[in-house]
């Protein structure tokens, strides 16, 4: 058997290699960096906003949950109540934070729809396009950023250059699943979650996917860009507990730019590129590296929290979707 045969028999080694990817650009860009210097500028963080900033990053995830809700409820007919919405997206955060581009997260929801008795197109489709206006959310508001990065600073152009090959990557996934999302969908169903249920007749048929209107993927574009916007300025305010003086529109364009790295679906949650990007942009205004990896380090407890808390809800908690967490209206058709 060819390496490439176990690998593709055995996904727990491909998330291995992953995580020791990102794990490993991390640990360069710390022991490069000065890891004793960087250690202590989070030593002398200002710790309340250090825990306005964690908790505002772990809580934020309720936008993205709130997008969810309104999808399953205009494009498949799913109508949830607040809780049992909010406790299946954060359980899927539990499998999101470690698999590459929050796949496993992606993967949990359709399951629990499908179990909640909707087709596989109900099912796919809020996942889809959240993740799609996601994308674009991330691009609209990287292109002002590089605008003013661009302009204003002595930004190295490769550096640029890489900065807008991430923007056309996120904008093409975007485009790519909003334009053409049959293609998606039957490529969905090749996904683990549906390996080994053709024989059953269980298997997703493209034709019940629909292009989702319009006043959808607004109303997830908006939703999207809120929760980034957000992210961006939660994450200013570590920047700001590990260095008060670096603030102002560069920072927050150079934080802008770096999240692009989550459009990448190779690493768990942009580990190592998010961390690498920010500290070269940094550099390039003339601000510390160290402390834009000391800012992320201590955004990864987000990650942390985040992922402890939906693995609390998986063990734990209620699983899945029951009748009462839906409403009269509820259709599962």
């Amino acid at each position: 058997m060819t390496a490439r045969r176990a690998v593709r028999h055995r996904p727990g080694v491909l998330i291995a290699a992953r995580w020791a990817l990102g794990i490993g650009v991390l640990v360069l860009l710390v022991v490069g960096l000065n890891g004793a210097e960087i250690g202590a500028r989070i030593g002398s963080a200002n710790g309340a906003l250090v825990a306005i900033g964690v908790l505002g990053l772990t809580a934020i995830h309720a936008l993205g949950a709130a997008a969810w809700m309104i999808l399953c409820r205009q494009l498949g007919g799913l109508r949830l109540d607040w809780a049992a919405g909010l406790r299946v997206y954060y359980s899927a955060q539990a499998l999101g934070g470690v698999t590459p581009a929050n796949i496993g997260g992606d993967a949990y929801r359709v399951v629990v729809v499908r179990k909640a008795g909707l087709g596989w197109g109900a099912a796919v489709a809020p996942v889809l396009v959240q993740r799609a206006t996601s994308y674009l959310a991330l691009a609209l508001l990287a292109i002002p950023a590089l605008a003013l990065l661009a302009a204003s600073s002595r930004i190295p152009q490769p550096i640029l250059a890489g900065g807008i090959l991430l923007c056309g990557l996120a904008a093409g996934l975007a485009a790519t699943m909003l334009f053409a999302p049959a293609r998606l969908a039957a490529l969905t169903s090749r996904m683990p979650w549906n390996r080994g249920r053709a024989g059953a007749g269980v298997q997703f048929d493209p034709a019940e996917w629909a292009r989702p209107p319009s006043r959808s993927v607004a109303m997830a574009t908006g939703l999207g860009v809120a929760f980034h916007v957000g992210s961006v300025l939660l994450t200013a305010l570590l920047v700001a507990a590990v260095d008060p003086s670096a603030t102002g529109p560069a920072v927050l364009a150079a934080i802008t730019i770096a999240r692009l790295s989550l459009a990448l679906p190779i690493l768990p949650s942009g580990l190592g590129a998010n961390e690498a990007i920010l500290a070269l942009l940094f550099a390039g205004l003339s601000l510390s590296p160290q402390t834009a990896l000391a800012a992320l380090l201590l955004g990864r407890v987000a990650l942390v929290l985040t992922t402890a808390l939906g693995t609390v809800l998986l063990l734990f908690g209620r699983q899945g979707i029951r009748r009462g967490d839906l409403s009269s209206a509820a259709s599962t058709s």
